[in-house]
Formats: structure tokens, sequence, C-alpha cells
């Protein structure tokens, strides 16, 4: 017999990392659909979803205001090429007064609550939905939103909104219109902003394209200077910047190099970025417009095709740089292919449009979790699996019917095999396998053994995995 070895693996605070031959035991190589941050031992499975379409059918952004004194979630449908605006009222969409715009071109993409109305642009204007009742203002402000619109900002310190257009920043304080306050250089188009202390940073790519020569820059503004005295314009090097965010008072961005074929995570360092963190993909990604800071955590939609998997859903990066696929919306127990138009957080409750429809996530519904532990192996010495072991919270009677599935791939082999599926035992924390159980055939050979693990059950928390292997003399 050869050497045996057996290892326990009970921490996944490490993240996500690209090289699946890592050592580090407390990292994997993907993990989807779980909450990967809560707990040092353990991975809690997101919930399921559910369609919430009732009196809607094109609801494509969502916002908390409040609505005569009741904080009330509202969404926006653009039926007929209007901008329609709806408010929830379980189990559907019910329509406030005066809540219609004309018909026009529209932006889709700013959807922005400030003091008693929600803003959005329509046609060459800026309009302006009142969450009391009053009436639509359709033509708000005489506002072209030209080729590129950013999400606009409220920053506290002077409590005024922002609204960002190409390479302009316009300003309203209250109800008082400002207009124009800042220009940046014509090469430049404005894709994110936030408020980072007392200043507003702004931040931009060139207008080139996705090349190898794109660069961003994060422009930070005290909300005063003109641009020939504003000197803190923080280089985020080459790529297109997606997404700005401050992550435990470190300004953090999400930016795209396809040249390298990465998303990078890049934090201020000073006066340029620094790279915290890189994901592989094998083409182009596609992102949403949406994203929050949640508990110093950045969430955004993301599409990142790695490996014949689009790994599409809200993706979630901490002030660490690490990172995981934290919800994959699934109605109707599938995952869904559509992209996601929209993304909101409630507290507990994902809001999500796909296909211009509005749906939730629900603790009632099972998600689809999936943990893609590190390699096993060397590459160089050949290995037998004896066993693997699922480690999970004890299963309750909402548990039995199991939702545990283990997978492996070895070396020689283009897909996945499974080795158990809908495993589980009332009150055991301990679902395994010495071969595989639907056939009884022995468990693989390998010199590198890839594994999947998928939980399609709310109920089931995993803290942990064992395997067991032996070492094989085959050196002839």
């Amino acid at each position: 017999m050869g050497k045996i070895i057996e290892q326990t693996i009970n921490r996944f605070d490490g993240g996500m990392t690209n090289d699946k031959r890592s050592k580090s035991t407390n990292k994997f190589s993907f993990a989807s659909g779980f909450d990967v941050f809560s707990y040092n031992h353990k991975l809690v499975p997101r919930n399921g979803s559910e369609d919430k379409n009732t009196n809607s059918t094109n609801i494509v952004k969502f916002v908390y205001a409040d609505r005569s004194g009741t904080v009330t979630l509202f969404g926006l449908d653009i039926t007929a090429g209007k901008c329609v605006i709806k408010y929830f009222s379980d189990p559907g969409w019910a329509e406030p007064a005066n809540n219609e715009s004309s018909s026009g071109t529209r932006k889709e993409n700013v959807f922005f609550p400030y003091k008693d109305g929600i803003f959005m642009w329509g046609s060459d204007y800026l309009k302006r939905f009142d969450t009391g009742g009053g009436a639509f203002d359709d033509s708000y402000e005489n506002l072209a939103f030209g080729t590129t619109v950013a999400p606009p900002v409220h920053h506290p310190a002077d409590d005024r909104a922002y609204f960002f257009v190409d390479n302009k920043v316009y300003s309203l304080n209250d109800t008082s219109w400002v207009g124009l306050v800042l220009t940046l250089p014509s090469n430049l188009k404005i894709v994110s902003a936030c408020s980072y202390g007392n200043y507003l940073a702004i931040g931009c790519t060139t207008k080139n394209g996705i090349t190898k020569d794109d660069t961003s820059i994060v422009f930070l503004w005290d909300r005063d200077s003109s641009l020939e005295t504003l000197t803190a314009r923080p280089d985020f090097g080459t790529g297109q910047l997606q997404f700005l965010g401050v992550l435990d008072n470190a300004l953090t961005a999400v930016v795209y190099t396809e040249y390298q074929k990465e998303i990078a995570i890049k934090q201020l360092n000073g006066e340029t970025s620094r790279v915290i963190k890189t994901i592989s993909i094998d083409n182009s990604p596609a992102f949403g417009e949406d994203y929050q800071i949640i508990n110093n955590k950045m969430y955004f939609y993301m599409s990142s095709p790695l490996n014949s998997d689009n790994r599409k859903g809200i993706w979630v990066v901490d002030s660490l740089g690490r990172m995981a696929l934290d919800f994959v919306a699934v109605v109707a127990g599938s995952a869904l292919t559509y992209a996601l138009e929209g993304i909101y957080w409630t507290g507990a409750i994902w809001w999500f449009s796909y296909n211009s429809k509005a749906a939730r996530s629900t603790s009632t519904a099972s998600g689809i979790s999936v943990l893609e532990p590190l390699i096993i192996g060397d590459g160089k010495n050949t290995f037998k699996l004896v066993k693997f072991a699922v480690l999970t919270e004890p299963l309750d009677a909402n548990a039995t019917t199991s939702g545990i599935k283990l997978e492996v791939k070895a070396n020689t082999d283009s897909s996945y095999t499974t080795i158990f599926e809908n495993k589980g035992v009332r009150y055991s924390n301990r679902s395994e396998a010495v071969n595989i159980e639907a056939t009884g055939v022995e468990l693989p050979f390998f010199t590198e053994l890839e594994t999947k693990i998928t939980i399609d059950n709310r109920n089931i928390d995993i803290i942990g995995y064992y395997y067991k292997i032996e070492e094989v003399d085959d050196d002839l």
C-alpha cells in the first residue's frame, strides 16, 4: 500500500484565487451562490428567487424613496417608450398618481432618488417624478443625455446631487438647479463616481474603446475647484474603469483589462493605484449599470466567462480584494440565462430585473450554490482517490431530501463525473463516498483532481470537506 494522505478543509476566509494549484488551504478556486464573508468556517447558501411581475411587464430599475411618509420600493417601467413609475404592493406593482412621462427616447440606467423626487432621463430632458403625488415634471431640465450617462451621486457633505453626462458634471441643490459645475478633458468620459470624504471622486476612462492603450483616471474634486486648479487626479492604469466605491475608507475600482484577459480590483495608493486582486476571463465580460456598497463590500452585476461557464450574477468584493459570485438568480429551479438589467438590495432581499421582468430573492426558495475547491494532487505523482466527504451542519428535517452533489474531474477527463447526488441523512453532518454510487465503479486515479460541490437546498450549510488519497507507485 502506498502513502496515505488525508486532508480536512474547514476554513474559507482566504477567498477565491486564480491559482487553482495554490497550497493556501483557506482559499478556493471558485464559489457562487454562497455567503462567503459572514463566517470563517462556513459557507451559507443564498436563497433562490421568485418572479414579482404582477401588473408590470417592463420593470428595469428599483429604488427606495419616501412616498408621503412611507418608505416605498419604486420601479421604473419602460412600457410603450415612456418612463412609467410604479411601486411595489405585494403581490405586485401599483401605479401612483401622475406616474407617466410623455413618450420619447430615454436612458434606462438612471433612476435616482433625491429629496422628494426620483430623477431619470428622457429625450433631451432630465425628468422628475414627485414621490408625494404631484405632477410628473417631463421637462425638469433641458439637458441632453449625450453618449455616456453615469449614475448620479448624492454627496453628504453639501447635500447636493451631482449628475454626469459624457465629460461634464452638473449639480442640483435641493430644488435649485445649479447647472454645469465642472468640465473634464474632452478625451474622457465619466463612468462612475462616489463621495470620498470631502471629495467627489469621479472615475473616467478614455474614449478609445477597450484596447491596451485605454486608461482610467479618477479626479478627486473638492466640489469647488476648477479643472485648471484640480491637481488630485490619480492614475488607475490601463483598462476601463467600471465601478468606483469606498470600502473600509479605501477608494476601490473594478477595472476591465481585456488586453490581459482579466478583471482587476484596484485601490488608491497615494497618487496612483495598486492592483489588489485579479480574476481571469476567456473573453469579453458584460457589466450591469447598478452597483451598491453594503457593509463595506461592493456588489455589482457581471458576467465573466471562463472555461465555458458564463459566471453570471451579482459579484461581491471587499477591501482586501476577496471576491465571489455572491448571488445567482434562480427562478423556478433554473439559473437565469438572461443578463440582469437592474439590481437593488433592500435588506436581506435582492431585487433584480431580467428580460424587463421584476423578481426578487426569497427565503422560501432554494438557489444553486457551487463550490470549486483547489486542485488535489501535484501533477507529477499518481494518486488514487479513496474517499471524499462533504461536511455540513447537521441536516434537519428540511434538508433530508438532500441537495448535495459531488463531482470530480481527473487530469485525463474532459468533463466532471458525478460521485453522488441527493446525498444526506437526517441529523448527519457527513455525506461521503468510497465509489461512484450510481454504478459502484471505484473512484479515479489522477495526478491532479478537480472537484465540484453543488448545494441546491438553502437549509444545507457547508462547514468543510475531507478527502483521503493513496499515492500509487507507477514509476516503471
